[in-house]
């Protein structure tokens, strides 16, 4: 079944995280083990993200601009997709049978 909600446009700094995962967890790892024993699951989910918004905004101004294009077109894609997809146009009583 398909969502009938229109798609998320996934932000640059998502897409930057997923393509960088292995670099930037080689720079986390370290920061992770010096303070692991003093903080919970979720404040581990915190740095990491604060650790990929710092490292988002060290890259060069081209490589944002690259990225952050990218995701302007993932996100042109899922919306044009989107709204290809067939609409449900019966009644309510097609859908039990």
């Amino acid at each position: 079944m398909t969502s009938v909600a229109r798609p998320r446009k996934k932000s640059a700094l998502m897409i930057y995280g997923d393509l960088n995962k292995e670099s930037i967890k080689a720079t986390f790892d370290p920061l992770w083990e010096s303070v692991k024993g003093t903080m919970t699951n979720s404040q581990r989910i915190q740095m990491w993200s604060k650790h990929v918004k710092a490292c988002w905004e060290k890259e060069m101004p081209e490589v944002r601009d690259k990225i952050m294009k990218q995701a302007d077109k993932e996100s042109e894609k899922a919306v044009a997709d989107w709204r290809k997809k067939a609409s449900f146009t019966g009644s309510p009583e097609d859908l039990s049978q």
